[in-house]
């Protein structure tokens, strides 16, 4: 029977159990019961025959392929056999039999920490942050910070591999399965054993390249948002996140690169005992001090440029920002409007809203052919026309006219009344945009001009800050990729293979926003628009200004558009969203939907129903880069209202749509992220859209 000996002359303990007594070392270890299974192993609780009949926790894992392989493997657990601390089972034994390997340990009655954080009642779960938090994750440190010094590292950090004593509070780290010891060379480990590969996994292991003991850092970042954060399991690319407590510690500890992440777990707990220590000072310090109050100011042209008090340095609107109380005098200006300056009593936390009034000027409009409609500031008028009045900063022109190229300008009228002339030329060669084909296995779907609500109402679950709801009109038609960019539609024109898991029809990742400039400049260069930089030209301010039939990213507001596909719901399939309708990690599903597969990887494009829109993967696969800058507060009530895209400059770009690796309710329409533009994650795709 290989490593289980059955007695045959013995008789069954239970029903429950095999026929006769399963036994382990000529049967010095007796089966008592099984306690657990994971990928790649069991742990079953046995009886140690003596006059003790101690019981023991035996942990079986199956042996490596290769006999060097395997001693590999025993060699590193027999060094946790030296290992000896309070918080770490103790390992008494660790041997070979048959096809399998044991490690015999401590067998210690405990919950895990994620069982127990999820028994809390309520009370318990609000101070948990307050009375519990410290002491659990000190002593977690201590000993991550102990087993590193002895020249370990664990590598499969996580709550459920965290044993804890509710009363106390004391530790138990259990599940060295995947632990190494510092010196130990990654080649001689086998590919096809099990890797971590979860939410709390730094990603240097999911790719299996140079991991060292900062991965464990990594997790424990994780380990406090999880803590820290209502008891649910960090995002995957936390540095697209805001945290709500100990942001900048968890911020470090995720870092993708190793190199940036706190050095030690001694260093990691100085910064965590700091932050603890600085939250109860600020009432002893505020202590005879004036009052500061936070002021708000906006007005309705973004980006005005506000000056207060006098002070030399200039800020732009909207700004959020401490002043102590008092007389506070503004003054804000705009090239085109004139300037407006006001005084206020500050003395509570308020918000401030100023309308700045237009200079105008006269436009005179005339072009060949005459009589033309035209949108002029979008109103229709014919040509010529006389002395209309203009704002000064915002004279806008489209002519579209059968058989001529399309007329798209806007010019200031500062400089006094303005004459302007357009002559109408017939393009030299039609660009015909094509639903179905315009690369080989691209396909696009029309999408026509509308109105939507942009962001999510109060009270839906899960919502957050920056998802203020807005109406947004969309004012131009185009055409959208009804999947997300595939590895071959990639390969195609770069002619490299970024992503981590292959397939030709499946997304493409691995790709950073700069990656994507330079997909875009080549595959419009294909289509006859030579050195065209389109999202430089977005980001200058002249997104209607691209020329028909050429590739760019949506908008953030184009996204969502299509995303919600002329639905009000959570999801363009309604409140609900489980793992039967989109690739995410099925066990966070969202409303009514069940707990169902986590593929733990991307899949084929068009592998779940399109939207009404014809969109396939707008929720879940891979998240999707667009156009904008991120800001947090863009939407906070003086973003545009037609056509708004965020081109002031910023470290970050928006991402929408969540990824195979997020929880369903990072897929919701209205849920927005960010990364750095440099970024290249395992979750991280785009669609293009087709001008019209």
């Amino acid at each position: 029977m290989g490593e289980l000996k059955m007695h045959e002359d013995a008789k069954p303990k239970s029903e429950k159990y095999l026929k006769g007594l399963c036994v382990l070392q000529e049967g010095l270890y007796e089966l008592v019961n099984h306690l657990g299974e994971g990928d790649s192993s069991n742990v079953s609780l046995y009886k140690k025959q003596g006059e003790l009949n101690e019981k023991v926790a035996i942990k079986k894992m199956k042996c490596a392929k290769s006999e060097s392989k395997s001693n590999l493997y025993l060699s590193e657990a027999r060094k946790l056999k030296k290992l000896k601390h309070d918080f770490l089972p103790n390992v008494d034994d660790v041997f070979k039999e048959g096809d399998y390997h044991y490690m015999v340990m401590e067998y210690v009655e405990m919950d895990t920490l994620q069982t127990f954080c999820e028994r809390l009642n309520d009370k318990s779960k609000k101070d948990f942050v307050k009375e519990s938090l410290k002491k659990i994750f000190l002593n977690l440190l201590e000993v991550i910070f102990y087993i590193h010094k002895q020249g370990v590292m664990h590598l499969d950090l996580k709550p459920d591999n965290i044993l804890i004593d509710g009363d106390s509070l004391d530790i138990c780290l259990i599940d060295f399965e995947l632990s190494r010891s510092f010196n130990s060379d990654p080649q001689k480990y086998d590919d096809g054993l099990k890797r971590a590969i979860h939410k709390y996994t730094a990603p240097e292991q999911i790719e299996n390249s140079n991991v060292t003991y900062l991965a464990d850092i990594y997790a424990l970042g994780g380990v406090l948002f999880y803590l820290s954060h209502g008891f649910i399991d960090p995002p995957r690319n936390p540095y697209i996140n805001k945290f709500n407590l100990f942001e900048d510690i968890i911020f470090k500890c995720m870092q993708e690169s190793p190199d940036d992440r706190f050095l030690s777990a001694n260093d990691l707990k100085g910064s965590f005992l700091e932050t603890n220590k600085n939250e109860k000072r600020p009432q002893e310090k505020l202590i005879n001090q004036k009052k500061r109050f936070n002021l708000k100011i906006s007005s309705n042209v973004k980006k005005a440029r506000l000056r207060i008090n006098d002070d030399e340095n200039l800020m732009g609107t909207p700004v959020d920002l401490e002043r102590l109380g008092g007389e506070i005098k503004i003054t804000l200006f705009y090239k085109g409007y004139k300037t407006l300056e006001t005084s206020f009593v500050l003395d509570s936390d308020c918000e401030k809203h100023f309308d700045l009034v237009a200079n105008r000027g006269l436009l005179n409009l005339t072009s060949e052919p005459s009589d033309i409609c035209i949108k002029l500031n979008s109103n229709y008028v014919y040509t010529p026309i006389r002395n209309f009045d203009v704002k000064a900063d915002d004279a806008k022109i489209l002519i579209e006219e059968e058989g001529f190229d399309v007329i798209n300008d806007s010019f200031s009228l500062l400089g006094g009344d303005v004459s302007k002339h357009y002559i109408l030329k017939k393009p030299k060669k039609e660009i015909i945009i094509e639903k179905e084909k315009i690369f080989e296995g691209m396909s696009f779907s029309y999408i026509k001009a509308g109105e939507f609500m942009m962001g999510s109402p109060d009270g839906e679950e899960g919502r957050c800050s920056n998802e203020q709801q807005h109406k947004v009109k969309i004012s131009k038609d185009f055409y959208m990729q009804t999947t997300q960019v595939t590895q071959k539609q990639w390969f195609d024109v770069m002619q490299t293979k970024p992503s981590r898991f292959e397939g030709d029809n499946k997304p493409v990742e691995k790709i950073s926003f700069d990656d994507i400039r330079d997909f875009l400049k080549k595959i419009n260069e294909r289509v006859g628009f030579k050195g065209l930089d389109v999202i430089s030209v977005i980001d200058n301010g002249n997104l209607n200004k691209l020329p028909s039939g050429c590739f760019r990213l949506p908008t953030e507001a184009e996204w969502e558009y299509c995303c919600r596909a002329d639905t009000s719901t959570v999801f363009s399939f309604g409140n609900s969203l489980d793992s039967s309708q989109a690739n995410f990690d099925g066990n966070y599903p969202y409303g009514d939907g069940k707990a169902g597969t986590d593929l733990n990887e991307t899949c084929d494009v068009k592998s779940y129903k399109k939207n009404a829109f014809g969109l396939y993967d707008m929720h879940g696969n891979v998240d999707e880069w667009v156009q904008d800058y991120w800001d947090s507060d863009f939407y906070s009530g003086s973003s545009p209202k037609i056509d708004p895209v965020n081109s002031i400059k910023a470290s970050d770009r928006v991402i929408r749509g969540g990824s195979w690796a997020s929880d369903a309710r990072f897929l919701r329409s209205a849920y927005r992220d960010y990364s750095g533009p440099g970024i290249r994650l395992i979750g991280l795709g785009f669609r293009l859209l087709v001008v019209r």
